[in-house]
């Protein structure tokens, strides 16, 4: 990927994107994977596999992770999922949140910029 962000940060992104969302992969009639689902996540989909991140693989990861998940709720702005998950050998779930900048950022007790920090 051609950007400033750090290899930690572009995985984080790619993570949060593949396990917050409902799409599914289909092979079209040309062989290409091709996510089919909500307009926004399946654009952001596309935009991983421009950059060469296979989240078609990566997508199959998620079977039998998901510990909790939220749907949308309107008045919040926000859906959530709880993911079972290995960080630095430790078992870990991680949420990830997704929703309305003003609703999700005022609630965040710590921000990563591009470099990480």
């Amino acid at each position: 990927m051609n950007c400033k962000m750090t290899d930690s940060t572009i995985n984080l992104i790619a993570t949060g994107i593949i396990y917050n969302s409902n799409v599914h992969i289909e092979m079209t009639a040309e062989s290409t994977y091709e996510p089919v689902g909500n307009g926004t996540e399946t654009s952001l989909f596309r935009w991983l596999q421009g950059a060469d991140l296979p989240a078609h693989d990566i997508l199959k990861q998620k079977e039998g992770k998901i510990m909790v998940q939220f749907a949308h709720d309107p008045i919040a702005k926000r859906s959530l999922i709880g993911v079972k998950m290995v960080e630095n050998g430790q078992e870990i779930v991680r949420i990830f949140v997704k929703g309305a900048p003003e609703k999700v950022i005022p609630n965040c007790m710590t921000v990563s910029g591009p470099d990480g920090t």
